[in-house]
């Protein structure tokens, strides 16, 4: 890992109290969206998180279309609590969504929120990813 990579999770860690583990670039679908926002997942000892950090540079201005005002995209932090975690699914893929689905491995996280259940789909880069999860969720009682 280079120094700014070494710099930036030691922040992380200093800002939410956990100890980072695996981590891979990694999509949120809003609602169940096709596309959706690109961030980091990562596997915490006490959670998952994905982050996706406002951008503004000209690459994403090529792909990402505006709002009515013409702002860059906020940033979105979503925290799992891996104790709260009561299913972590991986739909079956048939042919056509083989050929013309995403690429990167979608899966769908369940968990017990306290405004009632949660639900939301992720991408990922890694099937190693969600094994991490599943097995980070089991080691935590679930």
């Amino acid at each position: 890992m280079d120094e700014a990579a070494v710099r930036y999770w030691k922040k992380f860690e200093d800002e939410t109290g956990e100890k980072p583990g695996m981590r891979c670039v990694g999509q949120w679908s809003a609602g169940g969206a096709r596309e959706g926002l690109w961030g980091i997942l990562v596997i915490t000892d006490r959670s998952l998180r994905f982050r996706h950090l406002a951008s503004d540079n000209w690459l994403a201005r090529l792909f990402k279309p505006r709002d009515a005002e013409g702002a860059a995209s906020e940033p979105v932090e979503i925290i799992v609590p891996l104790s709260s975690v009561t299913e972590v699914r991986t739909p079956e893929k048939n042919w056509w969504s083989r050929i013309f689905g995403a690429q990167q491995l979608q899966f769908e996280v369940s968990w017990a929120s306290i405004e009632g259940p949660r639900s939301e789909v992720f991408g990922a880069d890694s099937r190693q990813f969600v094994e991490a999860l599943r097995k980070a969720v089991a080691s935590n009682g679930n």
